[in-house]
């Protein structure tokens, strides 16, 4: 299965930003990344591939089954 270039691009983006927050002296366990529906995804994508305090990501389809 080939992955969309979103897999890509926009994990890329959001972990460019964790790694400004590092450079400006932010520990990573005092970073963390929030995302909703397809931001959620990148969410997961970004926590797999970066040290993080916190990664919380939700879907529409968590929230109408009452798990969120």
């Amino acid at each position: 299965m080939k992955s969309a270039p979103f897999d890509y691009e926009a994990p890329t983006s959001a972990a460019e930003a964790v790694g400004v927050l590092a450079e400006r002296g932010i520990p990573a366990e005092r970073t963390g990344v929030v995302g909703f529906c397809m931001g959620g995804r990148v969410t997961f994508l970004v926590a797999a591939e970066r040290r993080l305090g916190a990664a919380v990501g939700a879907s529409r389809a968590a929230v109408d089954a009452g798990y969120a």
